[in-house]
């Protein structure tokens, strides 16, 4: 059931993506899983920290460009 779920939240991120010119890439999936993880509203820097555990080669500026590209496709808002 979960990889069920983990499949669609991939496609819907592959498919919103994609309407802004953007592919999917590992980083920007670790970010949006961490996102997705918990619904709390995190700063760059906790979402760096937990995307850190799964993905230790992450920088901070990938994460902000990730995030960057999260909110332009509709995923994610910047407060």
């Amino acid at each position: 059931m979960k990889a069920r779920s983990h499949q669609r939240d991939e496609r819907h991120l592959t498919e919103r993506l994609g309407t802004t010119g953007l592919r999917l890439t590992p980083q920007r999936q670790q970010v949006y899983d961490v996102l997705l993880q918990k619904r709390d509203h995190p700063t760059a820097e906790e979402v760096f920290i937990r995307a850190k555990h799964a993905m230790p080669e992450i920088s901070m500026a990938t994460v902000y460009n990730c995030l960057d590209a999260l909110v332009k496709c509709g995923l994610a808002r910047q407060v």
